[in-house]
């Protein structure tokens, strides 16, 4: 597991191609050199006017803080759109905009406002900012797409007179409690699940990173499944998929995808990447990510992730015989059971059976230790790569020393064998079918 630095995070943001269907828009003048350009005479009040933000008006109307954006800055803003408000859930709204609730709406609007004219470029090499309600925004980028909590940037760089105006496709929420935050956002079998397994006190000022299935994550599994997890028969067993839903410490998008693969709470890998052009843990894409709350951060997954078995048993379920009877036999099966990072690049029965009888024989041979596990080693590394990992390599070195060139084009390919059935996960590594062994030098 790795943490990035900011090099590390500019330079992924440069070069690792990431391509979210989501891509923000520079539609106005870049205010990266500091000042208004030439012909601003807007302040931000009046520039949310000319961009037709007319609900956030509203409600800055209603919070009495017109005078704040009408005032001399620096300011920066980020402006839900009128979309934006429209994804609340129904009458919230309107509950907000009601006198009474006049400190909550003002508290959720300072909450969207930073004491400092950034820039979109600025903000691309920070982590997060102080906003005037008192606590931090998180700033993201996965894929150089723009993020602040869980709002994409969708116009940046708005410049008015005092400050800078940047358009966001959500509503930022000011963070509660992680247990909180799944109530309000209608978590409800999740919370519940949460009760059942006695983790709520666990989860509460605990400092986590949660993948939350939604409620229609749960209800897409199969039948019975979900009563199966509610019997109190069965607590032990709903304890390990809940946490295995847990990252120790905050998690972003960008750093988990910057890390490939990361331990869960119990110590399991879980892997993250962006596949058909979502971020995604596991098999799972989410929805939404970075949902801050004041004890820990939330993905939000449209599926619920089920807990993977060791790359040892991982093996067995893939009916890779011939192999796992190899790795058993090298003493391999105790390493590969335990935690750790391992891509194995393991070969089918068909590729063991396109191979002369005798060479399959002869590495069966307990006398032959050494080229057993030459055999083995050839085809293991030890640090768990996905295959869009292995893309972006030229080349790998095994565990055995060789060095294998990577081809991505049609399909990926090492030292020349294609593989068949890529990103089998496991607890402690990777698995890749081929079915062609490896060659020898």
């Amino acid at each position: 597991m790795q943490t990035a630095t900011p090099i590390q995070r500019a330079t992924l943001i440069a070069t690792l191609v990431l391509p979210l269907t989501l891509v923000a828009c520079n539609d106005s003048n870049d205010s990266s050199s500091g000042g208004p350009p030439v012909g601003t005479t807007q302040d931000l009040l009046g520039t949310l006017q000319t961009r037709g933000l007319t609900t956030l008006l509203t409600a800055i109307e209603a919070a009495g803080l017109g005078s704040v954006l009408e005032g001399p800055g620096p300011l920066t803003l980020f402006g839900p759109t009128n979309a934006a408000f429209a994804t609340l859930p129904a009458g919230e709204l309107q509950r907000l905009l009601d006198p009474a609730n006049v400190t909550e709406l003002r508290a959720l609007l300072q909450y969207h406002l930073v004491t400092s004219s950034l820039s979109a470029s600025t903000l691309l090499g920070l982590t997060s900012v102080m906003s005037v309600e008192g606590s931090d925004l998180l700033v993201d980028s996965p894929g150089g797409v723009l993020f602040i909590n869980e709002a994409r940037v969708v116009a940046d760089d708005v410049v008015a007179t005092n400050g800078v105006l940047h358009e966001v496709d959500a509503v930022l929420m000011p963070p509660t409690s992680l247990l909180a935050t799944l109530t309000a956002r209608g978590f409800t079998i999740l919370r519940d699940l949460i009760d059942r397994a006695g983790l709520a006190g666990a989860l509460t000022g605990a400092n986590v990173t949660l993948v939350a299935p939604t409620d229609a994550a749960f209800l897409a599994l199969p039948p019975g499944r979900l009563d199966e997890l509610r019997d109190p028969v069965n607590q032990a067993e709903l304890i390990d998929l809940l946490t295995f839903h847990v990252f120790p410490g905050r998690r972003s998008a960008l750093e988990l995808l910057f890390a490939g693969d990361t331990e869960n709470l119990n110590g399991d890998l879980l892997f993250a990447c962006v596949h058909g052009h979502q971020f995604q843990i596991n098999d799972t894409h989410c929805s939404r990510f970075n949902v801050p709350a004041t004890d820990g951060l939330l993905h939000f997954a449209v599926g619920v992730l089920e807990p993977t078995v060791s790359l040892r048993a991982e093996l067995t379920n893939l009916g890779l015989t011939t192999l796992a009877g190899l790795v058993d036999l090298a003493a391999l099966d105790v390493p590969l059971s335990a935690p750790g990072t391992y891509t194995l690049f393991g070969p089918s029965e068909l590729a063991f059976g396109s191979l002369n009888p005798l060479f399959v024989a002869f590495l069966q041979d307990p006398v032959n230790v050494f080229e057993r596990l030459d055999f083995l080693n050839r085809h293991l590394l030890v640090d768990a790569l996905q295959a869009v990992e292995i893309a972006r390599r030229d080349e790998l070195t095994m565990q055995n020393g060789q060095v294998f060139v990577v081809d991505p084009d049609n399909g990926l390919r090492v030292g020349g064998v294609l593989v068949t059935n890529g990103d089998r996960l496991a607890t402690n590594g990777v698995v890749h079918v081929v079915d062609e062994v490896l060659p020898q030098p």
